[in-house]
């Protein structure tokens, strides 16, 4: 059974105010790229998010693959799925 997550989010302003918070307190924050794959409009790539906290805090690493459709050279779509 597939879950939805989170609702939308449109456009890149609304991205930097859903994301701001969090990357805040934040010591860094790296993209590994794995794998990338293009299929026409079709971006599918493997990485590995690492969000490092400070000292004492908390930092997180998930697997995921990004699935990107992009038309007129901008994404029109963009999902992220955590492999676990």
């Amino acid at each position: 059974e597939i879950k939805e997550g989170r609702p939308d989010i449109i456009g890149a302003e609304a991205f930097r105010k859903e994301i701001e918070p969090f990357l805040a307190n934040l010591e860094s924050v790296e993209w590994q790229m794995l794998r990338s794959y293009v299929v026409g409009p079709i971006v599918i790539n493997e990485r590995i998010d690492n969000f490092n906290a400070p000292p004492g805090g908390r930092s997180m690493h998930f697997s995921i693959a990004g699935l990107f459709v992009v038309k007129n050279d901008k994404i029109v779509l963009w999902r992220d799925y955590n492999m676990g």
